[in-house]
């Protein structure tokens, strides 16, 4: 009889380490099906978010003319309205390291270059920056960073460093420079390039002067009404047939050329 309640115990035993066993191997399979499951989700997003990302890339833009936007890898690019340059443009990337010691920055160490403020992590690399600054924002933009913007207005004359009497002011490449005096206006007309890059390296921004087109952006002539193309809902006038046909090429291009001249092409009136 204790034999067998001996054996009982023993069977009941058994059986309770197996269920036991039972249970901890279900538990891990289901463990281990959720991560295949999940690493399956994984897989799956990173599939439709390629074939989606490749579909930009490969569909050809609305625009009528080709306007190939720069670092664009679509090859298909039509300009501004390319769904790979557009959703590439959305993307904003901050910065967050400094550019001398890539140490986290401290936005109370800053530096204005050419309109566009750059951070540090220390006063030290503020001065390191200034040494060479060009060299330091094409590293920082050379990784995708987004600089921060900075609009300051021109407040002193570029020749004496007095405060600007708007009265006396001069056009050049598009943009509006103003000047203390008469004589300094004078001045800035003998050698323009020399104070535009001076006001452009304190970070300037000038006023820009709205015109409407008078030159033609192929050869730089004077245009004519005759001679002209319909580009992205506005009409570009030319000198003769042949600039006409040479825009039609490369359309971005020339009208870069025409936004430094400070000159708009005439818009395109719909009819309602």
């Amino acid at each position: 009889m204790r034999r067998f309640k001996l054996t009982l115990v023993l069977v009941s035993m058994f059986l309770l380490i197996l269920a036991s066993f039972s249970t901890l191997a279900d538990q891990h399979g289901k463990k281990e099906m959720g991560e295949y499951q999940r690493a399956g989700q994984k897989m799956q997003h990173r599939h439709e978010y390629g074939k989606k990302e490749m579909e930009a890339a490969e569909k050809p833009c609305s625009a009528n003319t080709c306007g190939t936007q720069e670092g664009c890898k679509n090859k298909n690019c039509m300009g501004e309205n390319c769904p790979y340059c557009s959703s590439k443009k959305k993307n904003i990337n901050p910065q967050t390291m400094c550019p001398i010691m890539e140490g986290k920055i401290d936005k109370k160490y800053s530096a204005v270059h050419k309109g566009k403020k750059v951070y540090f992590c220390c006063a030290d690399c503020v001065n390191e920056f200034k040494k060479n600054p060009d060299k330091y924002v094409k590293q920082i933009e050379d990784e995708g960073i987004t600089l921060e913007k900075v609009v300051k207005p021109q407040t002193t004359c570029p020749i004496m460093g007095k405060s600007i009497n708007k009265k006396y002011s001069a056009e050049h490449k598009g943009k509006r420079v103003y000047f203390c005096c008469a004589g300094c206006e004078s001045k800035f007309k003998k050698n323009p390039e020399k104070y535009m890059k001076q006001l452009e390296k304190q970070g300037i921004t000038l006023e820009k002067v709205v015109k409407p087109q008078k030159t033609c952006p192929v050869m730089g002539g004077n245009i004519t009404s005759k001679h002209y193309a319909d580009y992205q809902g506005k009409r570009v006038y030319f000198c003769c047939p042949g600039c006409s046909a040479k825009f039609k090429e490369n359309p971005q291009q020339y009208l870069k050329k025409l936004e430094k001249l400070g000159e708009v092409p005439e818009e395109i009136k719909t009819v309602q």
